[in-house]
């Protein structure tokens, strides 16, 4: 409003809300797709590394492997750890 109005405007700030609503783009939608599936037809797993020490072996960093898995109807997570 200030830019306009040094420019010579001398509507009101209704007039350019309005104008500008006409105007400006519309809003791009979301990239991200919802992958809906019936119940116990899909899952995702993947396999995750860390790396950590563990109170019975003080100083000694051991790898574990995180194996999880996420149902496609009810994104219901599960997830365990392992040596291997």
């Amino acid at each position: 409003m200030r830019e306009i109005r040094e420019r010579g405007y001398e509507g009101g700030y209704t007039a350019v809300k309005t104008f500008v609503r006409e105007i400006r783009p519309p809003k791009q939608t979301q990239f991200e797709r919802r992958f809906e599936t019936p119940p116990g037809k899909q899952a995702q797993v993947d396999f995750a590394e860390f790396t950590d020490e563990f109170t019975d072996e003080s100083g000694v960093a051991r790898k574990v492997w995180l194996f999880s898995m996420v149902l496609g109807h009810s994104r219901w997570l599960w997830g365990r750890f392992c040596a291997s």
